[in-house]
């Protein structure tokens, strides 16, 4: 059975652009489904339509939670969003001989509580003795 380039936009905008749920859909393998998509223009802006509006749902997700005050919410947008501003996964180290930064990355090991999010009140910088490893924004 022939697939026909409208079936394969129907199914595309059917499954949110899941490739491999359209090749379910139609007894195709995910690559072939693939293959097809990129020999079509139309198929490729259908395909990047649909991954842009499942974009804006999920980031108005991510905002309700925010809104909400949920921790993860809060630290995944400001480890992915808020770098401009700082808020990153690295501590600086600072010493008088030679100073620098060390970038550590800080995987996720299930500690952090999802309904609590601590966050300790950052000393002045004339409380901070020289030396101190700190773990704040740039420029606070």
């Amino acid at each position: 059975m022939k697939i026909t380039r409208r079936q394969l936009l129907l199914a595309i905008r059917k499954t949110g652009g899941n490739l491999s749920a359209v090749a379910r859909l139609y007894g195709m393998t995910r690559q072939g489904v693939a293959k097809r998509v990129n020999a079509s223009p139309s198929l490729k802006r259908a395909m990047g339509s649909v991954v842009e509006s499942t974009l804006d749902v999920a980031e108005e997700g991510l905002k309700a939670a925010i809104e909400k005050q949920s921790p993860w919410a809060i630290k995944f947008f400001l480890a992915t969003r808020g770098r401009a501003r700082g808020y990153a996964k690295t501590l600086s180290v600072e010493t008088d001989e030679k100073p620098g930064i060390i970038h550590m990355y800080f995987p996720d090991d299930g500690r952090d509580k999802p309904d609590t999010l601590n966050v300790p009140a950052l000393p002045t910088p004339e409380q901070e003795p020289k030396g101190a490893i700190q773990n704040r924004p740039h420029g606070t």
